[in-house]
C-alpha cells in the first residue's frame, strides 16, 4: 500500500533530500544517543537497543519507509535545497512526494538496519601510499561493539545474529566506492542499507560515507556535524564544516576537485548546544589523523606529546588484551597479525572543556580545552591473512605501532621476510627455526630496527617509553630475545598504566647531573587485604560494632604504617586522627604519652567548636569533672581551654589517684566525643607502656564500647612481650575485648617487589628477580630491615645508575652472594660501627635521651660535650638512621635506637646517662620552664647505677631529687610514677643513710610507702613501713607511716588485720581501745558530750580552727580508718571511736577527717533516737564537706548521711539523687567501692520508691556483672535485690535458679558472703516479707520461718536505713492480715507485732510526714 511521507516517518534511501528529511534526521540523533548503551551491552542485549529506537520512532507516529519495488537503492531524488517547505506546508521535500513509499512493517529488518548504523563508524583508515587501499568490512560488526574497547574479528564473522551470516545480509560489508564529479546525491543511506565490496576503487576518488558536499562545491559535510569545527571558532555559521588536521591538507585537497576529501579526512566532532560556547567535540579518526592533528595542536614539549599519546597506547594494548582473553574464553576469534598495524587502528576522543574533565588520562588541547581518549580499536582489513601469529610476532606488531604512534615517524614494514633477514630468527615460536642468528662482523649495514631505536632515543622521548618499544621491537628475535623482552600484552598493559598512573615515577626521565639519590618510597606496599580489613572494622565502627584494632607484629613490619592508614580514613569521615607512642625508655614526665594525646584532641576541638559546642562542653565538663577536674591538668594542660574554671578551682586529694584519673579521662572524652568530630585514636609500641597508662587505656577502650564516635587502634610487638606480665595481663582483659585483632608479618614477595619498582622508577617485572632475592635476605620482607639493605647495596655499588639509558641497574649476583646477618638490630649495628667516630658518638647520645630528642636539649649537651651535636645529627640523617625536623630529632624507627645503645658498653650507658642527667638539670634550675626539664634529668640519673656515683655527697643529692620528682608527680596525679622514683631515691641512699641522712630517709621510707597504700601494693607497704618501724627514733616519726598500714589492709578488706594492727598502735600511743555500747562510762561520756554539742551553734562548729598538732591529725585518720574497719566488721563499735573523733575535734579544731567524724556520730545519735541532735550533725558533716573541698571524703560519707539520718528528713527519691551524686565523687576520686556502693543505694532507694522493675532489673544486672567482680564480692547485696526484681516480675519459680541474667542465684550469693550471712540478714527478712505479702502467703509458718525486722531490733540496736524501714512496713501489713485466720493466741501475738510497727510509723510521721503519711493510713486501713 503507497504511503505519503510525513516529517515523523524515517525513509530507506540515498541522496541529499532523504539525509535532510526530519525523520531521518531525529532518527540519526536517537542513533547517536544510543550508541554509547548500544557499545556496553552485552551481545546478546544489543537487539534490544535497536529495537528500543525503532519503538520510540514508532511511538511518535513515525513509520520505516522504503520505494516501492525497490530495496532503497535505486535513483535518489534530487532537486531543491533542504528544508523547501511543501504544498501541505510540512517540511518534505517535494521529489521525496513525487515517489512513491510503502511501509516496512517487518520489524526484524528494520532492527537489522537499525543495528547496522548502530555499529556504523563515521571514520574510516585511507590507503597505504604504497598501494591500493583494501576495502573495509564490517564483518565482524565488531568485536569492537561487543566491549567497551573494541576491535575487528576476523573476516566475514559476525555475532550479533544468524541471518548476518549469510552473504546477502543487511550490513555484510561497507563500500568504499567511487564517486563521480557530477553526482552530488551519492551520498549511502543513513539507516544502514547493504553496502557491496569494491575492491577497484581509486585511491584519488574514496568519498566519505554518508557524507554530502556543499552545493557549488567547498568543504564537505558530515551527517554528523552540527557545529563549525575550528575550536577557536565556536559561532561560526558554516554549520557542518568538517576541520582537517591533516598537515598535508593542501596537498589532499587537490585530490578530488570538488571535494577534496581522502581517508585521511575520516573526522566528525559534536556539540552540545548551538550558538553557545563548546562544551564537548568528538573525534573520530585513524591513529595517523591522530597523529598528525597532534603534531598541530601539540606545539610544547616531547614529554607532553609523550603524555598525550599515552592514553592511547594504554587503551590500544588493553584491546590486544581482551581479545585474547576472549579467544582464550572461545568467545571470539583473535585479531589477524597482519591487522596488528597502525593503519588498522581507530581512535575516538572527546574534547571537553577544563571543568567538564573528569578523567585523569587527559592531555591539554589549547587554552580551557582538554582531551579524553574515549576509545581505540583495530579494524581487520579484507584481503588481510587471518594467521594469528606467535605472541612474539604479535608483540613485534604492536611495538612497530607504539613507535610510530610515540615518534610520529612511519615504523619499517613489518614483514616476516624483512624480519628475517635482520633478525635471522623465526617471528612465529611454533614454527621450527630453520635461521641462525648472524654475528655482528657479518653484518654489513645498520639494520632498520636499530636506526628505529637511534631514531626514538634522538627524539627526546621519554627514556621509559623508548625502552618499552626497544623491549617490544626486541620480541621480533624470538628466542633470542633479551630478558627484559616482554612476553605478553598483559605486561605491556601494566607498565604503560603505570606511566598513566605515576608519570612522576615511571614516565620522566633520571637526571644524571647531578647523580640521583635513591629515594624509597615511604608507602604502604603488599598490605592490600590488610587495608580491607582495617577499612571493614571502621565501618563497622561506624555501625557501632566495633572498637577498634589491635595491630600485632615484629619490629618493623609497618604496623605504624598500616595504622596510619586510617588517618585517611578518618579524615575522609572529616574526623581527628591523634597518634601517641610509647617509648622504650619510659616517659619519665607522668602520664606524658596519654597525656599528649588527650591535650591534642583540647587543642583541635577548641580551634574547630562554634560558640554553642564550645559552651556547651564546658558546661558538661565542669559538672562531669568537678574539683578533681585540677588532677587533669598537670597531665592535659590544654584542659584549661575547654574549662577555664579548672584553674581556680584546684583540686581534692582522692581515695585512689589512679582510678580517679581513669575516671576524669573518661568522662573528658565522653563529653568531647559527643559534641565533636569523630575520633581516632593511634596508640603506637604499646608492650613499653606503664601498667598505669595501659589500665588507663583498657578503661577508655572499655567506657567507649559501643561507641560511634570513639576508634582506638593499638599496635605492639608480639615477639617482646613474652616476660612482661602487666602488659598480658591488660592484653587478656575483658576491657580490650571489643578490639579486633590483626596479625602483620613481612611483606610478600609481590609487595616488596612494589617497593623495589618505585624506588627503582622500573617496571615490576624487571625488578622481580631482585626482590626476590632481596625478600629472603631482608628477614621475610621485614619493611625496616629492607629499607636499611638497599641503603647498604647502594652504598657498596651493587645498585648504581646506568648512565647509558640512564636507569637504575643492579648486580644481581653480587647481591645474592652477600652475607647480611638475619638480626635486624646485629646488622644495623655493623653498618653504625662503620661510621665516623664522631657520628657514633652522636647515635650514641642520642639514643641516651631517648626516641626523640628537643634541640635545646642538644644545645645543653654540647656545651657539656664540646661539641655541636646539631650538626652530628645532621649527618646521621643523611645516613638514614635518623629525621632532623624543626625543633626535633628523631631516630628513623626504634630498633635504629636499640642498635645505637648497644653500641656502648654497659659501663659506658650508666656513665653516659649520670652525667647527661646531671648536666640537664644543673642547666636548667635557672630556667622557667616547668617540670619537664626536672623529670628527664631524674629519668637519665635512674638509668645509672650506684656504682657509677664516685663523688662523695652525690648519692644524697640523687636521692634528693627523687623524693622532690616524686612529690611533684603526686600533685600531678601519677602515684605510679611517684612511686618508682621514691624507690629509686631509697635505692640511692647510702649504707648508713639512717645515721648519716635520717630525715631524707624517714621522708622517702613514709613517702614510698603512702604511695604503695594508695596503690594497694600491700607487699611494698610492709616491706617500706617495717624498715620505718625499726629505724624511726620517736614515734611521732611513725605515725604517718602507721596510717597508711592500716589504710592498705582496709583497702584490702583485711578489716579485722587493720582493727588488730590499729589496736596495737593506740596502746602504743597513750590511746584508749574503744568501748562496747554497754559499757557504762561510755554513755556517761556520750552524755557529757551530748550537752556540749547542744550548747555549740553550727557556725561555731564550721569555724573552729585547723588542727596544727601532727600527731593529732594522725590519729584522727588513725580512727577514721577504724571506722570504716567497724563499718563492715562490727559497727557497733563505730559508737566509741565516733565519740573520740568528736572528743578531737572539739578539744584541737578541724581537719580533713572531721566531716567523718560528724557524720558517724549523728548516725549514732539517730539510731539512739535522738532525731534532732544526729540531724543537725550530719548537715555539719555536709557543710564541711563543701567547705574543705573533701572530694575523697563525699562518697563513703553519702551513704551514712542519707541512709542512717538523712531518712528522717528528705524525700526517699532526693536521697537516690543524692546517691548518684556519690557515685560520680566516688568515680572522680578513685573510690570505687564507695562509688559502687552509692550507686547501688540509688538503685535500692528507686526499689522502695516503686519505679519500673524491668528498668531496676537490667541495672541490677548491669551493677551485678560489670562491677562487682572487681570488688571480691564487697557488694554482695547486689544479687539479693536481683533476685528480688526477677521473683517479682516473673515468680517465685525463679528462687531455684542457680543464675539469672548470668548472676548468681540464691546460693552462689551464699559462696560470694564466704558464710558471713548477718551482713545480709536483715535484707533476707526485708525481701521475704515482700514477697509473703505480694504472693499473699499468710501462714503463720512461712513467715516465721522468714524472719522479722521487729525482732532484730528488739534483739539488738542496729543501724536503721531506708530499706529496714521497708521491710517494717510490710511486717505490719503481713501481721496484721494474719490477725485474722489464726489462732487467738496467734491473733494477738500478730496484732502486737503489727501496732508495734504502727507505733513506729507515728512517731516518724510526727518528725516528717512526707515519707510516712502513705505508709501510716495503709497500716490503720489493715489493721
Amino acid at each position: 500500500m503507497v504511503v505519503i511521507p510525513n516529517q515523523q516517518d524515517v525513509l530507506f534511501g540515498k541522496g541529499a533530500a532523504i539525509n535532510s528529511h526530519p525523520g531521518n534526521c531525529h532518527f540519526r540523533s536517537l542513533v547517536e544517543s544510543h550508541k554509547p548503551q548500544f557499545l556496553l551491552e552485552v551481545r546478546q542485549r544489543k537487539r534490544s537497543v535497536a529495537a528500543e529506537i525503532v519503538k520510540q520512532i514508532r511511538d511518535s507516529g513515525g513509520r520505516f519507509l522504503t520505494i516501492e519495488g525497490t530495496d532503497g537503492s535505486s535513483n535518489n531524488p534530487t532537486g531543491t535545497s533542504v528544508g523547501e517547505m511543501t504544498d501541505d506546508n510540512n517540511y518534505v521535500h517535494r521529489r521525496i512526494l513525487a515517489r512513491k513509499w510503502i511501509s516496512v512493517e517487518d520489524d526484524t529488518e528494520v532492527i537489522l538496519k537499525v543495528m547496522h548504523r548502530l555499529r556504523e563508524k563515521s571514520k574510516r583508515e585511507k590507503q597505504e601510499k604504497s598501494g591500493p587501499h583494501p576495502p573495509v568490512t564490517a564483518s565482524s560488526k565488531n568485536k569492537e561493539e561487543d566491549s567497551d574497547i573494541g576491535f575487528s574479528a576476523k573476516l566475514g564473522q559476525t555475532r550479533d545474529n544468524d541471518e548476518l551470516d549469510r552473504p546477502d545480509a543487511v550490513g555484510s560489508q561497507i563500500e568504499i566506492r567511487a564517486n563521480s564529479p557530477d553526482d552530488n546525491d551519492s551520498d549511502d543511506d543513513a539507516e544502514g542499507e547493504k553496502l557491496s565490496s569494491s575492491p577497484e576503487v581509486d585511491e584519488d576518488s574514496v568519498q566519505l560515507l554518508f557524507e554530502e558536499p556543499h552545493e557549488g562545491g567547498g568543504a564537505p559535510h558530515s551527517m554528523f556535524a552540527k557545529f563549525e569545527l575550528d575550536l577557536t571558532q565556536p559561532n561560526c555559521e558554516d554549520v557542518g564544516a568538517l576541520c582537517n588536521f591533516n598537515s598535508r591538507r593542501d596537498e589532499d585537497l587537490s585530490k578530488h576537485p570538488q571535494t577534496g576529501t581522502n581517508l585521511d579526512q575520516l573526522t566528525h566532532f559534536c556539540e552540545d548546544n548551538e550558538g553557545e560556547d563548546p562544551i564537548e567535540h568528538l573525534y573520530e579518526g585513524t591513529l595517523r589523523q591522530w597523529i598528525e592533528r597532534s603534531k598541530l595542536r601539540c606545539n610544547t614539549s616531547v614529554l607532553d606529546y609523550a603524555k598525550s599519546a599515552l592514553p592511547i597506547a594504554e587503551k590500544l594494548t588493553a584491546c590486544l588484551v581482551e581479545a585474547d582473553k576472549d579467544e582464550q574464553s572461545g568467545d571470539g576469534n583473535p585479531i589477524p597479525l597482519a591487522s596488528i598495524a597502525a593503519a588498522n587502528v581507530l581512535i575516538r576522543a572527546k574534547e571537553l572543556g577544563l571543568n567538564n574533565c573528569t578523567d585523569g588520562l587527559t592531555v591539554t588541547n589549547g587554552p580551557g580545552r582538554k582531551e579524553v581518549i574515549d576509545y581505540v580499536s583495530i579494524m581487520s582489513c579484507v584481503g588481510d591473512n587471518p594467521d594469528a601469529g606467535g605472541a612474539m610476532s604479535r608483540l613485534f606488531a604492536l611495538g612497530l605501532i607504539l613507535y610510530e604512534l610515540f615518534t610520529g615517524e612511519d615504523a619499517p614494514a613489518n614483514d616476516t621476510s624483512n624480519l628475517m633477514s635482520l633478525h635471522s630468527i623465526s617471528l612465529d615460536n611454533n614454527e621450527k627455526c630453520n635461521y641462525r642468528p648472524r654475528k655482528k662482523s657479518q653484518r654489513s649495514e645498520v639494520s632498520p630496527m636499530l636506526q628505529c631505536l637511534v631514531k626514538l632515543n634522538l627524539t627526546g622521548t621519554p627514556q621509559s617509553m623508548c625502552a618499552l618499544v626497544r623491549n617490544l621491537l626486541d620480541c621480533g628475535q624470538g628466542d633470542s630475545c633479551s630478558d627484559d623482552a616482554y612476553s605478553s600484552f598483559s605486561d605491556v598493559l601494566s607498565d604503560l598504566q603505570l606511566m598513566v598512573d605515576q608519570p612522576s615515577q615511571f614516565l620522566n626521565n633520571i637526571t644524571v647531573n647531578p647523580l640521583p639519590k635513591l629515594l624509597i618510597c615511604h608507602k604502604l606496599y603488599g598490605r592490600d587485604e590488610e587495608k580491607k580489613r582495617l577499612e571493614k572494622s571502621y565501618q563497622q565502627h561506624i555501625e557501632g560494632n566495633c572498637g577498634g584494632v589491635i595491630i600485632m607484629g615484629k619490629a618493623g613490619v609497618g604496623k605504624s604504617t598500616l595504622a596510619l592508614h586510617f588517618q585517611a580514613l578518618t579524615q575522609e569521615a572529616n574526623g581527628y586522627f591523634l597518634t601517641a607512642k610509647f617509648d622504650q625508655t619510659q616517659d619519665v614526665h607522668p602520664l606524658d604519652t596519654v597525656g599528649s594525646i588527650f591535650n591534642s584532641l583540647c587543642d583541635l576541638f577548641a580551634q574547630d567548636a562554634t560558640g554553642y559546642q564550645f559552651n556547651m562542653v564546658s558546661e558538661a565538663l565542669e559538672v562531669a569533672l568537678g574539683i578533681q577536674a585540677g588532677h587533669l591538668l598537670g597531665i592535659c594542660p590544654s584542659l584549661a581551654k575547654l574549662m577555664p574554671s579548672c584553674l581556680v578551682l584546684g583540686y581534692s586529694s582522692c581515695t585512689n589517684t589512679s582510678m580517679s584519673i581513669q575516671f576524669l579521662f573518661g568522662e573528658l572524652l565522653r563529653v568531647v566525643s559527643s559534641h565533636s568530630r569523630r575520633i581516632t585514636f593511634f596508640l603506637d609500641d604499646l608492650q613499653w607502656g606503664d601498667p598505669k597508662s595501659l589500665q588507663l587505656i583498657g578503661s577508655l577502650i572499655s567506657s567507649n564500647e559501643g561507641s560511634k564516635s570513639v576508634f582506638f587502634i593499638c599496635s605492639y610487638r608480639d615477639t617482646e612481650v613474652q616476660e612482661n606480665r602487666s602488659f598480658n595481663q591488660w592484653l587478656s582483659s575483658a576491657s580490650i575485648v571489643s578490639l579486633e585483632r590483626m596479625n602483620l608479618d613481612g611483606m610478600t614477595i609481590d609487595g616488596v617487589n612494589h617497593l623495589i619498582s618505585d624506588s627503582l622508577r622500573l617496571s615490576p617485572r624487571i625488578t622481580y628477580p631482585l626482590s626476590s632475592v632481596l625478600h629472603h635476605k631482608a628477614g621475610g620482607g621485614n619493611p625496616l630491615f629492607l629499607r636499611q639493605l638497599i641503603e647498604l647495596l647502594k652504598e657498596k655499588g651493587y645498585i648504581y645508575v646506568d648512565l647509558s639509558y640512564p636507569k637504575w641497574s643492579w648486580e644481581l649476583d653480587k647481591i645474592a652472594e652477600l652475607e647480611i646477618s638475619d638480626d635486624v638490630v646485629s646488622f644495623l649495628i655493623e653498618e653504625m660501627q662503620k661510621l665516623d667516630a664522631s657520628l657514633q658518638f652522636g647515635l650514641k647520645i642520642a639514643s641516651c635521651i631517648g626516641s626523640s630528642i628537643e634541640c635545646s636539649v642538644l644545645n645543653i649537651l654540647s656545651k657539656d660535650i664540646g661539641q655541636d651535636l646539631q650538626d652530628i645529627l645532621q649527618q646521621v640523617s643523611q645516613k638514614g638512621f635518623m629525621n632532623v625536623g624543626s625543633g626535633m630529632c628523631s631516630f628513623s624507627h626504634d630498633k635504629i635506637q636499640q642498635a645505637a645503645y648497644e653500641l656502648m658498653s654497659e659501663r659506658e650507658r650508666h656513665t653516659n646517662h649520670l652525667r647527661f642527667g646531671l648536666a640537664i638539670y644543673m642547666n636548667t634550675l635557672d630556667m622557667h620552664v616547668g617540670d619537664k626539664y626536672l623529670f628527664m634529668s631524674v629519668h637519665q640519673i635512674n638509668h645509672a647505677e650506684r656504682d657509677a656515683i664516685l663523688i662523695p655527697g652525690q648519692r644524697s643529692f640523687i636521692a634528693a631529687l627523687n623524693l622532690k620528682a616524686g612529690k611533684r608527680s603526686i600533685e600531678l596525679s601519677d602515684i605510679n610514677t611517684a612511686f618508682r622514683l621514691f624507690k629509686h631515691g631509697v635505692s640511692f641512699l647510702g649504707e648508713d643513710h639512717w645515721n648519716t641522712d635520717y630525715e631524707l630517709s624517714i621522708n622517702l621510707f613514709d613517702a614510698v610507702s603512702d604511695a604503695a597504700c594508695v596503690l594497694n601494693n600491700g607487699d611494698a607497704v610492709t616491706f617500706y613501713s617495717k624498715q620505718l618501724f625499726d629505724n624511726a627514733r620517736c614515734s611521732d616519726d611513725k605515725l604517718n607511716c602507721m596510717c597508711g598500714v592500716i589504710k592498705s589492709l582496709c583497702n584490702q578488706g583485711l578489716h579485722k588485720e587493720a582493727v588488730e594492727t590499729s589496736y596495737k598502735i593506740l596502746v602504743t600511743l597513750g590511746e584508749t581501745l574503744p568501748r562496747p555500747m554497754e559499757d557504762d562510762t561510755l554513755c556517761a561520756d556520750m552524755d557529757t558530750m551530748n550537752n556540749i554539742l547542744q550548747n555549740t551553734t553550727n557556725e561555731a562548729f564550721l569555724n573552729k580552727e585547723e588542727i596544727t598538732l601532727k600527731r593529732i591529725v594522725i590519729l584522727m585518720r588513725m580512727y577514721e580508718n577504724l571506722n570504716r574497719a567497724f563499718y563492715f566488721f562490727e559497727p557497733s563499735l563505730v559508737v566509741a571511736t565516733s565519740l573520740r573523733m568528736i572528743e578531737l575535734t572539739i578539744k584541737f579544731g578541724l581537719c580533713n577527717s572531721s566531716p567523718v567524724a560528724f557524720a558517724f556520730y549523728g548516725q549514732v545519735l539517730v539510731s539512739l533516737g535522738k532525731f534532732d541532735l544526729g540531724g543537725r550533725l550530719g548537715r555539719v558533716a555536709l557543710k564541711l564537706l563543701e567547705k574543705q573541698h573533701l572530694m575523697s571524703q563525699k562518697p563513703w560519707i553519702f551513704p551514712i548521711l542519707y541512709q542512717s539520718i538523712f531518712w528522717l528528713s528528705t524525700p526517699l527519691q532526693s536521697i537516690a539523687d543524692a546517691h548518684i551524686t556519690g557515685y560520680r565523687a566516688g568515680q572522680q576520686s578513685g573510690d570505687l567501692i564507695a562509688s559502687y556502693t552509692n550507686l547501688f543505694l540509688s538503685l535500692t532507694m528507686n526499689y522502695v520508691t516503686g519505679q519500673c522493675l524491668l528498668d531496676l532489673r537490667k541495672n541490677y544486672r548491669d551493677l551485678a556483672i560489670k562491677r562487682i567482680p572487681s570488688f571480691n564480692g564487697k557488694l554482695f547485696n547486689v544479687p539479693l535485690f536481683h533476685l528480688q526484681v526477677c521473683v517479682l516480675t516473673e515468680g517465685l519459680h525463679m528462687l531455684d535458679a542457680r543464675q539469672i541474667d548470668n548472676v548468681p542465684g540464691v546460693e552462689e550469693t551464699r559462696a560470694i558472703m564466704h558464710g558471713d550471712e548477718r551482713l545480709a540478714l536483715p535484707l533476707v527478712h526485708v525481701h521475704g516479707l515482700v514477697r509473703i505479702l505480694l504472693f499473699r502467703q499468710f501462714d503463720h509458718t512461712t513467715v516465721t520461718n522468714v524472719g522479722l525486722i521487729s525482732d532484730l531490733l528488739s534483739r539488738k540496736p542496729i543501724l536503721f536505713r531506708p530499706i529496714f524501714l521497708f521491710g517494717l512496713f510490710f511486717e505490719g501489713l503481713v501481721s496484721f492480715q494474719l490477725v485474722h485466720g489464726t489462732t487467738d493466741e496467734e491473733a494477738s501475738l500478730w496484732m502486737a507485732k503489727g501496732e508495734f510497727v504502727l507505733e513506729k510509723m507515728k512517731r516518724w510521721h510526727d518528725h516528717f510526714a512526707w515519707n510516712f503519711e502513705n505508709k501510716l493510713l495503709l497500716l490503720e486501713a489493715e489493721r
